[in-house]
C-alpha cells in the first residue's frame, strides 16, 4: 500500500450512540485548536517556557507513537519509505498541519534515517503567535514530538526531530529534519532533556537549590558592593577598588579610558601584557560592539554587554582570557573594564556578576574624580586670571590661595604657553571641543606633574598656561625633556604641540608679562614654521626687546622691505649672499668674512660690490644698523 492511498473515512469509526470515535480500533478524541492554544498558554505561564516545551514535546511524542503503532499493525506498506511517509499523511488528516516531505531516506543496513520537509499551516505556530507574538526560537514542540514518536514506532528505536525554521519566529514556513540519535551526535544533545519526564517534586527541589545558591551569591555580592562603597566614601579611589575586586575575583584587573589609555591596573600586572591587550583591542574594538571613533560614543546597547576574547602575548607565548565590560555613566560609555585570566581558568558566573556590579562603582568614582577635576579647573582658571589681571584685594590672602593650590607665587617661576594645533578640531562642535581640550589638559597636567608636583596647567583662551617652579634642578634642558616626554605620552590625540617659554618671573606683577613673552615666542614658531616647537624668549637675545614691544607683523614687513633685493637674488641664483652680508656686518673685515665663509678675498669683494649695486650703503652707521636688525629678524623667523 502507498501512503497517499490513506483516506480519513478508512481510518475513523464513529459510534455516536456510545460517545466514542476510533482510529483503527484505538479510541480517539476531537479537540478544538483554540483549546489546545489555551492549554499551551497556561502551561507556559505556570510552568515556564522550558518545562512547558518538554511537556508538549512528550505529549506530541505519545500521540505520534500511538498513531505509528496503529498504522504499522493495520496496513501492509510497499516499503519503509511509504510507511514513514504515511505518518505525514495521517498527521495532515488529523489537522495538525500539512506535512510536505522533501527527503525520505531509509537504510536498514546502515541503520540510518533522514527525513526533511516542512509544516504548512502549523496550528501550534498560529496559537503561539496569538498569545505571545513572534518568538526568538522555534515553537512547534507538539508537532516535533509527534513526528519523533511516529518515526520511533515505525523504526523500532528513537528518532528525533528538530525544527530548523519556524513561522512562530518570523520565518515564511516551518521546516523539520529527523534522524536517529547516532546520526545527530552532539547536535541534538541540548534537546534530549525535553524528552525526559522529570517529576515536579524534583524540579522544585532543584529550583530550591538554585534559589539558595543565588541567595548566597546575592548576599556575597551585596557584601562586596558595600565594601566597595566604603572604599569610595573613604576616598581610596580607583586603586583601592581595583585591588579589592582583583583579590575577590582572583584575576588581574585593568581599566582603560575611552581612548584605550590605562587608567588603573592591579598590582602584579605586567606592562607587557597591558601593551599587548591594548594593541589587540585597537583591532578588535574597531569591528565589534564596542566600535567607537576617537572616543567611545553613546551606545545604549552597551549597558550590561559583555565581550570575551583571547589574547596571545607574543614574547612569552602565553594566552590570556579577557572579559570586557563597559563602564557606563548615564548614556555614555566612559571606560572599559577588563578582567584578565590565564588560559584555562575562565571566569565563573559569580565573579562575572561581581564585575558587573563593580562597573557601577567604577562609573561613580570616575565621575566623582571628573567632577573634582572640573572643579579644580575652574578654581585654577580663576586663580590664573586673577594673577594675570592683578585684581586681588589683598596680597596675603592671594598668596594663601595659591598655597592651597600648591603654588608659591612669591617664588621664581617659568611661564609656558602651549598651543594645540589639531586639524580635527575643525570638525567638532563647541561642546566636543570643550571636552577635547579638557582631556588634553588632564593628560598634559598628569604628565608634567609626574616630573614636578608643583606644576599648574590652566586652559586660557587659545593657549594652555603652565607654571613651573624655577628651582635649581629645573633647567632649560629639564623643561625640554618634560615637554618631549609629554608630547610622546599624548601623541594619541594626534595633535602638534608648540611651547613658548617666557622669562623667569621673580615678582608677582611680572607673571602676565612673562606669559605675553611666551605667546610671542609661540607666534615666532607659528610664523617661521620652525621644526623645533619649543622656543625660550630669552634665547632671542636683543631681538627679545623688540619683540616685547613691537608687533611681529611690522617686524616682518620691515625685514622683507630691507632685504628684498638680497633675498630675491639668492632665490633666483641659488646663492647665499645673505650669509656674506651677515658676517661682514659682524666683523667689518673682508679677510675675516672670507675665512668664516670659506670664500676667496675676490669672492667676498665681488659679493660686497653686488650689495652696493642693490643700493646698500655699508659705510653709513644708520644703514648698517637697519640692515643688521633686518638680518636678525630674518634669522629668527626664517
Amino acid at each position: 500500500m502507498r501512503a497517499h492511498d490513506l483516506k480519513i473515512e478508512d481510518l475513523l469509526e464513529f459510534r455516536p450512540q456510545e460517545g466514542k470515535i476510533f482510529l483503527k480500533g484505538v479510541r480517539t478524541l476531537l479537540f478544538n485548536a483554540d483549546a489546545l492554544g489555551t492549554l499551551r498558554r497556561d502551561l507556559i505561564y505556570n510552568l515556564g517556557l522550558e518545562r512547558a516545551k518538554g511537556f508538549l514535546i512528550r505529549y506530541g511524542w505519545q500521540i505520534g507513537y500511538n498513531d505509528g503503532i496503529s498504522i504499522k499493525e493495520n496496513f501492509n506498506w510497499d516499503n519503509d519509505e511509504e510507511a514513514l511517509i504515511a505518518g505525514s499523511v495521517l498527521f495532515s488528516l488529523e489537522g495538525f498541519a500539512k506535512a510536505e516531505n522533501d527527503i525520505v531516506n531509509i537504510n536498514r543496513e546502515t541503520k540510518t534515517v533522514l527525513k526533511k520537509g516542512r509544516f504548512i499551516n502549523s496550528f501550534e505556530a498560529e496559537q503561539h503567535i496569538r498569545y505571545f507574538g513572534l518568538s526568538d526560537h522555534s515553537v512547534c514542540w507538539l508537532l516535533i514530538g509527534y513526528a519523533g514518536g511516529y518515526g520511533s514506532a515505525f523504526w523500532g528505536e528513537k528518532i528525533y526531530y528538530k525544527e530548523t525554521k519556524c513561522k512562530g519566529k518570523g520565518d515564511d514556513h516551518c521546516e523539520f529534519e529527523g534522524k536517529t540519535l547516532a546520526q545527530w551526535g552532539d547536535d541534538i544533545e541540548q534537546e534530549l532533556p525535553f524528552y525526559e519526564d522529570r517529576p515536579i517534586r524534583e524540579e522544585l527541589e532543584n529550583a530550591y537549590e538554585r534559589i539558595q545558591k543565588q541567595n548566597k551569591q546575592l548576599e556575597r555580592g551585596l557584601t562586596v558592593h558595600e565594601e566597595l562603597n566604603k572604599l569610595v566614601l573613604r576616598g581610596e579611589g580607583l586603586t583601592g577598588i581595583t585591588e579589592t575586586i582583583s583579590r575577590i575575583t582572583n584575576a588581574s584587573i585593568l581599566l582603560f579610558d575611552t581612548s584605550l589609555k590605562t587608567v588603573v591596573f592591579s598590582k602584579g600586572l605586567d606592562q607587557l601584557i597591558i601593551n599587548e591587550i591594548q594593541y589587540a583591542l585597537t583591532k578588535y574594538i574597531s569591528n565589534g560592539i564596542f566600535s567607537f571613533p576617537e572616543h567611545l560614543a553613546k551606545y545604549e546597547e552597551l549597558d550590561n554587554h559583555i565581550e570575551e576574547i583571547k589574547i596571545r602575548v607574543s614574547p612569552n607565548n602565553m594566552e590570556y582570557y579577557c572579559v570586557l565590560l563597559p563602564v557606563i555613566a548615564g548614556d555614555d560609555c566612559i571606560g572599559l573594564l577588563i578582567s584578565i585570566h590565564e588560559s584555562g581558568t575562565e571566569i565563573d558566573q559569580e565573579s562575572l556578576m561581581l564585575l558587573q556590579r563593580t562597573t557601577t562603582i567604577y562609573a561613580i568614582e570616575m565621575m566623582r574624580q571628573k567632577q573634582i577635576f572640573d572643579l579644580h579647573l575652574h578654581i585654577r582658571a580663576d586663580f590664573m586670571e586673577t594673577l594675570f589681571t592683578q585684581k586681588y584685594a589683598n596680597m596675603d590672602s592671594f598668596v594663601a590661595w595659591g598655597e592651597r593650590l600648591g603654588q608659591d607665587i612669591l617664588a621664581p617661576h617659568h611661564v609656558l604657553a602651549m598651543e594645540i594645533d589639531c586639524p580635527k578640531l575643525n570638525e567638532m562642535n563647541s561642546e566636543e571641543i570643550i571636552l577635547f581640550r579638557k582631556e588634553m589638559l588632564h593628560a598634559t597636567n598628569k604628565s608634567f606633574t609626574a616630573y614636578c608636583s608643583s606644576v599648574m596647567c590652566v586652559d586660557r583662551k587659545k593657549n594652555v598656561v603652565i607654571l613651573i617652579p624655577a628651582e635649581p634642578t629645573i633647567s632649560k634642558d629639564f623643561i625640554r625633556k618634560m615637554i618631549k616626554r609629554t608630547s610622546e605620552k599624548i601623541a594619541y590625540f594626534k595633535c602638534e604641540l608648540s611651547f613658548g617659554v617666557g622669562n623667569i618671573v621673580y615678582e608677582v606683577d611680572d607673571y602676565y608679562k612673562s606669559y605675553l613673552q611666551a605667546c610671542k615666542a609661540l607666534n615666532i614658531i607659528r610664523t617661521s614654521k620652525k621644526k623645533d616647537r619649543v622656543l625660550f624668549f630669552d634665547e632671542l637675545g636683543s631681538m627679545s626687546i623688540l619683540l616685547d614691544s613691537r608687533d611681529n607683523d611690522n617686524l616682518l614687513k620691515f625685514m622683507e622691505r630691507k632685504l628684498k633685493p638680497v633675498l630675491d637674488y639668492d632665490s633666483n641664483n641659488n646663492s647665499d649672499l645673505i650669509t656674506t652680508l651677515e658676517h661682514y656686518l659682524c666683523t667689518e673685515s673682508i679677510r675675516k668674512t672670507a675665512q668664516i665663509t670659506n670664500l676667496s678675498l675676490s669672492g667676498v669683494k665681488y659679493r660686497l660690490n653686488k650689495l652696493r649695486d642693490f643700493g646698500y650703503d655699508l659705510l653709513s652707521p644708520n644703514e648698517r644698523f637697519e640692515i643688521q636688525l633686518a638680518v636678525k629678524i630674518f634669522k629668527i623667523f626664517r
